[in-house]
């Protein structure tokens, strides 16, 4: 008689997709990370998404950490949402785990985790988690993981494309990421979602699965981010009421700082939507609020 175990199916193959930005620091500590990992290294590989060309120290960097890797490289002239989107093109796997070099794994088991969860949940096609903030972030930083929180939580399946997976054999075509704006930043996950649920298909948020982000954002960083934000928002229909979105806001647990700092970025997504919004122009496709 067989034993159980040789019964048991495979676990599912999974893919770590790293959108790279080419910072040695951060995309160091994103695959000491990875290299600690407790799932078995048979069951998972990991791709590296670079614009124009790969750092010269990456070959070195891979070998320290006894990884391998495989690199795809995007042409500039793309917009940067084509980026992730070569991936579901190039890569076959059952599971694609985006990730980008600024979100690092502390979790030794956040693989194994993952992987158990899509295997338990064989409907679930998209699932991930948030971002959490260390002391290696800065203010700024940290409210903007704070802001990305409060989004989640005011739309339940949706997460930031820093931290999400999918099982690559439920989607559709049409599931890409897509930003309305010309350089393709800016709102890309939210078309995403957008065609998850016009598709019935299951996108869910687990807590276990949340990841450090180290934003190191800086005060022009944080606002130009929120004017692309306002941006992306012009071309989506808005249907939330701004007064319930505010009250929960105020109900979320933070600083009185951090809370300032956020009702900034919030006014500046508002005003720059009000600003681009053409009420000839015909929204965006699918779209949802955003912050």
């Amino acid at each position: 008689m067989m034993s159980s175990s040789k019964n048991k199916p495979p676990a599912l193959f999974l893919t770590v997709c790293i959108s790279c930005r080419e910072k040695a620091d951060l995309l160091e500590q994103n695959l000491k990370a990875l290299s600690r990992q407790t799932l078995s290294k048979n069951l998972w590989n990991i791709a590296l998404l670079f614009r124009e060309t790969s750092p010269t120290f990456l070959n070195k960097l891979l070998n320290d950490l006894e990884l391998s890797a495989q690199i795809f490289i995007q042409p500039k002239n793309q917009p940067i949402h084509e980026l992730r989107n070569q991936a579901f093109q190039k890569i076959n796997s059952p599971l694609l785990f985006f990730i980008d070099e600024d979100v690092i794994l502390n979790n030794t088991d956040h693989l194994r985790t993952l992987v158990h969860l899509h295997e338990q949940h064989p409907k679930w096609t998209v699932l991930g988690g948030g971002y959490v903030s260390s002391t290696e972030c800065s203010f700024w930083g940290r409210t903007y993981n704070w802001i990305s929180r409060i989004w989640m939580g005011e739309n339940p399946g949706f997460m930031p494309a820093g931290n999400l997976s999918v099982k690559t054999q439920q989607l559709k075509p049409s599931c890409r990421f897509k930003s309305p704006l010309k350089k393709g930043f800016g709102g890309e996950e939210i078309y995403f979602f957008n065609q998850i649920k016009s598709l019935d298909l299951y996108s869910v948020q687990k807590t276990e699965l949340d990841a450090l982000h180290l934003a190191r954002h800086s005060f022009r960083e944080f606002l130009s981010r929120a004017v692309l934000h306002g941006q992306s928002r012009a071309f989506q229909k808005s249907r939330r009421s701004f007064y319930k979105s505010l009250l929960y806001f105020i109900k979320q647990p933070e600083s009185f700082s951090v809370k300032t700092a956020g009702g900034l970025y919030m006014l500046f997504v508002r005003v720059t939507s009000s600003i681009y919004k053409n009420p000839r122009q015909k929204p965006y496709t699918n779209y949802t609020d955003r912050v």
